[in-house]
């Protein structure tokens, strides 16, 4: 499995109102493809206010150099579930 990363800007907030800005969202999976699919399904759809926003998605190599720009830290872990 490989980490993909999908973040926030300053007017991206969940449904209970806490802003993302400087948080990530780790979705572990075997394609890009696939972790958007999850990310969409298990965390936008229930968590945020809006199911189709946020900032970006980084593969592993493009995120590890803006991870230490990211004070808010990792929000949320998910992973591709067993067929």
């Amino acid at each position: 499995m490989k980490n993909y990363y999908f973040t926030f800007g300053p007017v991206h907030y969940t449904k209970k109102g806490l802003p993302m800005r400087n948080k990530w969202v780790r979705v572990q999976a075997p394609t890009a493809e696939e972790a958007l699919a999850i990310f969409q399904r298990d965390f936008m759809d229930t968590v945020m206010q809006k199911a189709n926003r946020w900032q970006a998605q980084h593969e592993e190599a493009d995120f590890t150099p803006l991870k230490s720009t990211l004070n808010g830290g990792e929000f949320a872990l998910l992973k591709q579930t067993a067929v």
